[in-house]
């Protein structure tokens, strides 16, 4: 399994996540919910294919791929033994104008 190198970013909104969780809908919640984006994150060191690539999805050049967790995108990258989390993104916010700048809405 490949080392897992988390960024600052994605330590940041996990923190904020798990305040949130507790908040809303307490412990139990938020520990199964954490349990879960962890696994995937570990399913992906583990089996490095299982993501899906940003440049062949979207056509951005960038060597980001993404899985999708507990409601969450989690962006990543590798190197041939590590895996590198950029960063998570609520399914509701604008990942494509977040990350790339680019406007996804008619807004």
């Amino acid at each position: 399994m490949k080392k897992i190198v988390y960024s600052h970013e994605y330590k940041e909104k996990v923190a904020q996540l798990r305040k949130y969780l507790d908040i809303q809908f307490g412990e139990e919640v938020r520990k199964s919910k954490m349990k879960e984006l962890n696994k995937r994150i570990h399913q992906v060191a583990k089996f490095e294919n299982i993501g899906l690539s940003v440049q062949e999805i979207f056509g951005i050049d960038c060597e980001y791929s993404y899985i999708y967790a507990v409601g969450n995108y989690i962006f990543y990258t590798q190197s041939e033994d590590s895996l590198y989390v950029i960063d998570i993104y609520n399914e509701r916010e604008d990942v494509m104008w977040k990350m790339f700048g680019i406007k996804t809405s008619m807004d």
